[in-house]
């Protein structure tokens, strides 16, 4: 695999020089965590990229030992805000108040995650610090932003059988958590983790989650039945966008259109769309 300094030294950005064991341990004891060996290895290459220097190519850049500090600092201070995840420490930065971080602690250790602060999240999204890498570089050959650029997680029918497997243990265990959890913030939280790593074939539970209490559950569990390509779900997802309508629920009738055009259920779409609220935009095919 290409490293992440060599695809920045292609692009004559500004890399700075790796950190010794003694540096990189004391930015451990700074975040209250020990790093997983593959980040570990990736501070031994690059200390970061200058702030300063970073074209905006590729669309996040790592940040150096005094940033990840700072920006630990600042998601601390304004977590109400940001809704960081206390598991995960955020090394990847746009500069525009998003960030990537790497679980540290728990059963996703090692995983990553994106915090949008348009739309914050806790959700594993890349498998490791290389898988993330890899993309990350991908989105800069296409010039596309971080939120265009590919995931791993949720997964989809051309996943890699390995990585559908490392993730469905875990899909299990946090499918448990959610049917015991005594509060709708654990329910949601687990929920919506396991449909992160939900297998694509296992559409009955997409079903029970289209039927959870709470909306955002429901809301995730469409947009994975799409990347899914869960065609047995079609009738279902019809009559939620029925039921949405109904209840005047915009953003969840024109979720169930996307997916239904995912889907490529076109009669079921058609007949979604007729029935909608003349002032509501039209779905965008």
């Amino acid at each position: 695999m290409r490293t992440y300094v060599e695809y920045l030294a292609s692009l004559g950005s500004h890399a700075e020089p790796g950190l010794d064991t003694e540096a990189i341990e004391r930015l451990e004891q700074a975040l209250g965590a020990r790093f997983p060996e593959d980040v570990r290895e990736m501070y031994r290459m690059c200390g970061g990229l200058d702030d300063e220097r970073w074209t905006g190519v590729p669309p996040m850049r790592l940040m150096q030992p005094d940033e990840v500090i700072e920006a630990a600092e600042i998601l601390r201070d304004a977590a109400d805000m940001y809704s960081p995840s206390r598991k995960a420490r955020y090394l990847f930065t746009d500069d525009g108040s998003n960030w990537v971080g790497v679980f540290v602690h728990g059963p996703l250790q090692g995983k990553l995650t994106i915090l949008d602060h348009d739309a914050p999240q806790r959700h594993p999204r890349f498998r490791d610090v290389a898988s993330f890498i890899g993309k990350l570089i991908d989105a800069g050959r296409r010039d596309v932003d971080w939120p265009e650029m590919d995931t791993d997680y949720p997964l989809r029918p051309s996943s890699e059988a390995a990585l559908v497997t490392d993730a469905g243990g875990l899909a299990e265990s946090y499918l448990a958590r959610y049917r015991a959890a005594t509060s709708a913030e654990k329910a949601v939280r687990a929920a919506t983790t396991a449909l992160h790593l939900l297998p694509p074939s296992d559409w009955p539970v997409l079903r029970e989650l289209l039927q959870a209490p709470y909306q955002y559950i429901r809301y995730v569990a469409l947009e994975v039945i799409g990347l899914h390509q869960a065609t047995e779900l079609i009738s279902d997802v019809a009559a939620y966008g029925h039921a949405a309508r109904q209840h005047d629920n915009y953003g969840h009738w024109l979720r169930s259109c996307a997916t239904l055009l995912a889907l490529g259920a076109t009669a079921e779409l058609d007949a979604l769309e007729a029935g909608r609220d003349p002032n509501w935009p039209a779905v965008n095919r």
